[in-house]
């Protein structure tokens, strides 16, 4: 009698193990953004796994104009732009296993947005929703926040 108890708890043991090891798996990238002050931004992806991950390059979180990246201005609180491209390109980049890519951009073009209004009153958030291997599989994670300050 013991000894199948141990086989079940062995037996769920592993389950749960492989379960959390695939979901792992499924996503090994995380995102990268620093601010470097005067509209720079430094934007990545670092794969934390051992195995490559693949990803479109029209996704990458530094090309703005099209799948990267989403910024939405606001000003008083009230959205009044979002900012983001579309289409798709077949090319794909494999990051490497315990890699990081990443690129420095000037977002300085969103102050025509809001050119005449005084920067206290804007603020500018972002999300980026990195893809999976797939190519046109939904987003595998997401992140968003807000920038410190608005670019000038």
């Amino acid at each position: 009698m013991n000894l199948n108890i141990v086989r079940k708890i062995l037996f769920l043991a592993i389950i749960l193990y492989s379960r959390s090891s695939l979901s792992d798996s499924s996503c090994p990238v995380d995102f990268i953004l620093l601010e470097k002050g005067n509209g720079r931004l430094e934007l990545g992806l670092e794969n934390n796994m051992s195995k490559p991950h693949e990803i479109q390059y029209d996704r990458l979180p530094w090309v703005l104009l099209s799948g990267g990246v989403e910024f939405h201005v606001s000003v008083d609180g009230k959205r009044i732009r979002q900012v983001h491209g579309v289409g798709r390109n077949t090319l794909v980049l494999k990051l490497g296993p315990k890699s990081s890519i990443s690129s420095e951009v000037d977002i300085g073009y969103l102050s025509s947005l809001y050119s005449g209004i005084s920067i206290d009153r804007v603020s500018i958030a972002w999300e980026y929703g990195i893809p999976n291997s797939e190519i046109f599989e939904k987003h595998c994670r997401r992140f968003e926040g807000v920038l410190k300050s608005p670019p000038t």
